[in-house]
């Protein structure tokens, strides 16, 4: 199975997206720190074929 991880830069920090739903709030932290942590989740679930994808936008908002 295909999964698509998201790392995108909030107003608030960063989060690794998959989809809508949140599995990571990094706070705020820098680009390496914020690639290292995607690259450590998609490392832990060796099952699934993973993309990641970033998305430095600021005005992307957390779901509800």
């Amino acid at each position: 199975m295909r999964k698509t991880l998201h790392v995108v830069k909030t107003p608030n920090g960063t989060e690794l997206r998959i989809g809508e739903k949140v599995v990571k709030d990094l706070g705020k932290v820098d680009f390496e720190t914020a690639r290292s942590a995607a690259y450590n989740y998609v490392w832990d679930r060796p099952k699934f074929m993973w993309t990641i994808l970033g998305k430095n936008n600021d005005l992307v908002k957390r779901p509800s």
